[in-house]
């Protein structure tokens, strides 16, 4: 794959080796289809960290993420109006960014 459209057989096998790494999950079974959906999920996330570091007013930090105060709040509400997946990170990290950057 180049990172945003693998192939069905890459979706089962890291299904079964998420099921052989890790026998003892918590949450729903691991399937093609919830590791399609997990990896969209993060790209989204990693597409919207990628905005906030590219947006102007805005210091990004891996611990903090955009770290928003009272003072940037109205700021920060503008600009979830354009980039509604961006909320998530408000005062929160995104400790995947470096290995989804890898990645894509």
């Amino acid at each position: 794959g180049d990172g945003t459209n693998f192939k069905k057989q890459t979706w089962h096998g890291a299904a079964a080796h998420l099921k052989e790494r890790f026998p003892e999950q918590l949450g729903g079974e691991k399937t093609q289809s919830s590791c399609q959906t997990r990896w969209t999920k993060l790209k989204s996330s990693y597409h919207a960290v990628v905005d906030i570091k590219n947006a102007s007013g805005f210091a990004w930090s891996d611990i903090d993420g955009a770290g928003i105060t009272l003072e940037y709040e109205s700021t920060w509400t503008n600009f979830l109006k354009s980039h509604k997946n961006a909320g998530l990170f408000k005062n929160t990290g995104f400790p995947h960014f470096d290995a989804i950057h890898q990645m894509l």
